[in-house]
């Protein structure tokens, strides 16, 4: 699931719903978030009752934080891909921000989230 958005929208509220569902029917997940740092999103997490802490200890769940800018999406995905070898998440969330939404055309958007390991 890709979100991305203007900030204060729910981007964050939609993919921690997203996860919990996965962490509920025990699914490897991977959370990438482009705004907010790790702790921030188990600090809302949790204040939405949900509790990703506890997931990650499970193993079921690995947050990675990326604020670097990167020249497009492509570049991100290069980045997340050692995580997503690692994890071999069945479920992804990627909490994208405005600038990497800017930085991605269409086409080449959807052909990145096709790709492979």
């Amino acid at each position: 699931m890709l979100v991305s958005g203007a900030t204060g929208i729910g981007k964050t509220l939609m993919v921690t719903e997203f996860m919990k569902s996965g962490i509920e029917a025990s699914e490897r997940s991977l959370l990438v978030s482009f705004e907010e740092d790790h702790e921030q999103l188990l600090c809302n997490a949790a204040s939405w009752g949900i509790d990703l802490k506890a997931a990650k200890e499970r193993g079921l769940l690995k947050i990675l934080c990326d604020y670097r800018e990167r020249p497009g999406m492509e570049d991100h995905l290069i980045h997340m891909r050692p995580a997503m070898l690692d994890v071999r998440p069945e479920r992804v969330a990627i909490n994208s921000n405005p600038v990497m939404k800017q930085s991605t055309t269409p086409p080449a958007l959807s052909v990145s989230l096709r790709w492979k390991l």
